[in-house]
């Protein structure tokens, strides 16, 4: 494999990256959805 010279690093692609990997991660377990999402939105309200 012929390498066209040095990859830019992306700051905001591994961002990304990182902000969909924890995403899907909280998304897999119900549990995780409710103490991440649904109290913090009941504190803030009340």
């Amino acid at each position: 494999m012929v390498s066209k010279g040095p990859v830019a690093y992306s700051q905001s692609r591994a961002m990304l990256a990182i902000i969909k990997a924890s995403f899907q991660a909280i998304m897999a377990n119900p549990s995780a959805v409710v103490f991440s999402v649904v109290l913090p939105v009941l504190f803030v309200i009340f």
